[in-house]
């Protein structure tokens, strides 16, 4: 039997599946999953009857990490992101990307990039760079008629994920995901969130 490992995360009192760890070889009798081991972040799943010596194979479960700078908004806010979730290429449970103290109905994107960066951009600073893709805008909801930070952004980036929206990511690849949003009154027209990096799960 190759074997398999599987990650369960714990919400609401029941176990949910958040994914499948398969043997990376492949090899019958293998027994992937037979010795499994974490450490903090680290995790270390066993295939004890690979080869003549066996086999370890290391995974990194690290949380995602907030990082760079939000630009402050015309209405006093420094939009700041949050995660719920684990990021996967597989699982069907959601990864939560949110952006909250956001203008009230203004249109926002999510930009998600393979590096970091700080540096100046339209009044604030670029967090993510190069950019691998942009999230379909969305309306950030809140007061729509009067200048105050009601409003939300959010997007599952576990379904982008799955449908490939992200194109070219691997697990175990590291990504960085920043909030850009309209800003009327500000003399750039634009506000930006700080940013979140983490890595991905199978």
């Amino acid at each position: 039997d190759q074997g398999a490992a599987y990650l369960y995360h714990r919400r609401a009192g029941a176990w949910e599946l958040v994914t499948k760890f398969d043997d990376p070889e492949g090899d019958a009798g293998d027994e992937f999953g037979g010795n499994i081991d974490i450490d903090g972040p680290h995790l270390m799943i066993g295939a004890a009857y690979h080869g003549n010596t066996g086999r370890v194979s290391a995974y990194l479960l690290s949380a995602p990490l907030g990082f760079c700078t939000a630009k402050t908004n015309s209405a006093g806010c420094a939009p700041t992101l949050t995660s719920t979730g684990v990021p996967s290429l597989t699982s069907k449970l959601p990864f939560q990307v949110t952006a909250a103290d956001v203008l009230g109905g203004q249109f926002g994107l999510l930009v998600a990039g393979t590096a970091g960066i700080e540096a100046p951009f339209q009044g604030g600073t670029l967090c993510v760079d190069p950019v691998l893709a942009r999230v379909a805008p969305q309306l950030s909801g809140g007061n729509a008629g009067g200048l105050d930070c009601s409003g939300l952004l959010r997007v599952d980036l576990n379904a982008l994920l799955r449908t490939g929206a992200l194109s070219g990511v691997a697990a175990g690849d590291e990504l960085f995901v920043q909030w850009w949003y309209r800003d009327p009154i500000d003399p750039t027209g634009y506000g930006l969130s700080d940013a979140l990096r983490f890595h991905v799960c199978p």
